[in-house]
């Protein structure tokens, strides 16, 4: 009995993993709670807070792609919330960010790429 209970179990498990893998299933997991775009197929809504302009992958919020980091969608952050939420880190050093933060609230973001050679020219 105790074999066959183990058995039973471990098909169980295989079963639960390849439903988790499956295309089926992540398209219906990876799909916005708000407006239905399934975002496992790419796509996503416009003006939609959840899907928040991007699908599951998105380049850096912080400096807006200027370090080359991609992000990915927190599926459960985001449908919970009904706001999208993402995972990453960005590339730019502490410094460089906290530059490009202060250049976005003056409102000129057009000299970034200069901002961000004199911080790494400045550093020994």
């Amino acid at each position: 009995m105790k074999e066959y209970k183990e058995e039973g179990e471990a098909h169980t498990k295989e079963q639960v993993s390849q439903l988790l893998s499956s295309s089926e299933y992540k398209a219906w997991h990876q799909t916005c709670t708000t407006c239905g775009a399934c975002w496992f197929q790419q796509h996503w809504s416009p003006g939609c807070e959840e899907c928040g302009g991007f699908a599951m992958l998105r380049p850096c919020p912080i400096c807006e792609g200027r370090c080359g980091a991609i992000w990915k969608r927190s599926v459960a952050m985001s449908k919970s919330n009904k706001s999208a939420f993402w995972d990453g880190e960005c590339g730019l050093s502490p410094e460089q960010q906290q530059l490009l933060l202060l250049r976005m609230e003056e409102g000129d973001v057009s000299d970034v790429v200069d901002m961000m050679e004199d911080v790494s020219t400045a550093r020994p």
